[in-house]
């Protein structure tokens, strides 16, 4: 039975597609009113405490109903459904601007590929002079690249940089916040915010459309910078590093939640997929995150090997673009007395008994299909050849299958004890392709090994009960 916490240290990968800090734009019937900030502000910052959303919390301006943090100038309170804020503007002060972030995982360098999965960066210099191999993880200076290939590669980490700018921003909501409204930091309304103010008070509930992106589940910090003025233009967001003495800048206000906030109707599933994240011997193993706006959907972040047309010479840097993948957070398959199994990120197979979830499995691959026999739920999936960065090299293909009964007990490998090589290319030319009947009484995959024809297959034995493989020809089998 796999732990069902397992995913702490490798799901931390996407497309670009959610938003923190820009929240779509609608009239709200306010008025943006004064800048924060004109005349002359206090010089000190606002006390900033965070707090829980009263259960009669009503927009209307008075804070009476807080009663967990009388004496703070600015509360955050973040909940299942909403985002507040509060501000109590002292004489002199027209309004408040407030960023709320988190620590989260920064944008995945360009470059080349370490064994452990780490990226040695491409950089201004490496875009001038060739990077010969000099062992592991190591390398050395070549020859000067032509003024064209410079050119080319100055342009592309222009285009990196401006991602990354863009990437970071989904983790903070820039507000500013008036007697007279409430728009982002740069002056936009804010679709479906209230707002209210009695004297120099003011309320703002926002939806969490406008609330920023997370890496963690539940949420149980929030980064926040409040300032009576404009906010400072040289402030660093707090990205996460591996190194965990490095903290954010000092200006940034660290809020631990008094109630961790989860959202949507999967958060005991998400809170398995995002524990607080778990650094790797270089930095992240997986780069991913979600939006509380977006219930149902992930995003993935990674950098494939892809080729290049810029003339890096005989070793160009294999990691040259950011792929940005949204997955559904979860999907059901099928069910087995009180036993429901459902598809989460495309990949990882999750097990629930009423409601709550019992199991999990990872590296399954691609789920292929389902059938029922000898009282179970039989789930076959399908892993094509893929580089492992931790080993340095493609592992071959194969077929899984899980099998679930119903009071949610789970074989993990009813596929046998498969081995055809420790590598790929060991033991196939090219990527096989699979197969399999209807049923998924016999299934398998197909290619070629050192120009032959070459078949593995499995087929379902009633005993052992277990699918049981066979390479044909048996000399086809792949050595060690």
């Amino acid at each position: 039975m796999n732990d069902v916490r397992w995913l702490s240290a490798v799901t931390l990968v996407a497309l670009m597609g959610c938003g923190g800090s820009t929240p779509p734009a609608a009239a709200t019937g306010e008025s943006p009113g004064e800048t924060p900030g004109v005349g002359a502000p206090p010089a000190a910052p606002p006390r900033v405490e965070a707090d829980v959303i009263p259960e009669d919390f009503v927009v209307d301006g008075a804070v009476g109903e807080w009663l967990l943090t009388p004496n703070a100038q600015v509360r955050i309170a973040l909940g299942a459904k909403r985002l507040v804020v509060t501000a109590e503007l002292p004489p002199g002060a027209t309004g408040a601007s407030v960023a709320i972030s988190s620590r989260f995982l920064d944008y995945p360098h360009l470059g080349w590929i370490a064994r452990s999965g780490h990226t040695i960066p491409l950089t201004e210099h490496s875009c001038k002079v060739e990077q010969v191999p000099a062992g592991e993880g190591m390398w050395n200076d070549g020859k000067t690249h032509p003024p064209e290939v410079v050119k080319a590669c100055l342009a592309l980490l222009k285009r990196h940089e401006q991602e990354a700018a863009a990437f970071r921003e989904k983790f903070v909501t820039r507000l500013r916040l008036s007697t007279t409204g409430v728009t982002t930091e740069g002056g936009a309304p804010i679709a479906g915010a209230q707002h209210a103010t009695q004297g120099r008070t003011i309320e703002v509930s926002l939806p969490l459309s406008a609330a920023p992106a997370f890496v963690v589940a539940p949420v149980i910090e929030l980064m926040v910078h409040a300032t009576w003025g404009a906010p400072p233009h040289d402030l660093p967001l707090p990205v996460l590093t591996p190194n965990p003495e490095q903290q954010a800048d000092p200006r940034w206000t660290a809020l631990t939640l008094l109630e961790p906030a989860a959202f949507g109707p999967h958060a005991e599933l998400r809170e398995v997929l995002f524990e607080p994240p778990v650094f790797g011997p270089f930095g992240w193993t997986a780069r991913s995150y979600y939006h509380p706006g977006e219930p149902q959907k992930v995003y993935w972040l990674d950098t494939p090997i892809s080729e290049t047309t810029i003339a890096f010479g005989d070793y160009p840097p294999p990691r040259i673009a950011v792929v940005k993948e949204e997955r559904e957070l979860y999907r059901k398959v099928e069910t087995i007395g009180d036993v429901e199994v459902g598809v989460a990120q495309g990949t990882l197979l999750i097990v629930k008994k009423g409601g709550k979830i019992i199991d999990s499995e990872h590296g399954v691959g691609e789920l292929k299909g389902v059938a029922q026999r000898n009282g179970q739920l039989h789930l076959f999936g399908y892993q094509p050849p893929a580089f492992s960065v931790m080993i340095g090299a493609t592992a071959p293909p194969r077929w899984h299958v899980i099998g679930v009964a119903s009071d949610g007990k789970v074989d993990p490998d009813l596929a046998g004890a498969y081995w055809d090589g420790d590598y790929s290319w060991q033991a196939w030319d090219a990527d096989p392709e699979p197969f399999s009947d209807r049923d998924f009484h016999m299934f398998g995959m197909k290619g070629t090994r050192k120009g032959k024809p070459k078949t593995v297959r499995w087929i379902w034995h009633p005993e052992p009960k277990r699918y049981e493989f066979a390479i044909e020809p048996p000399s086809q089998r792949a050595e060690m």
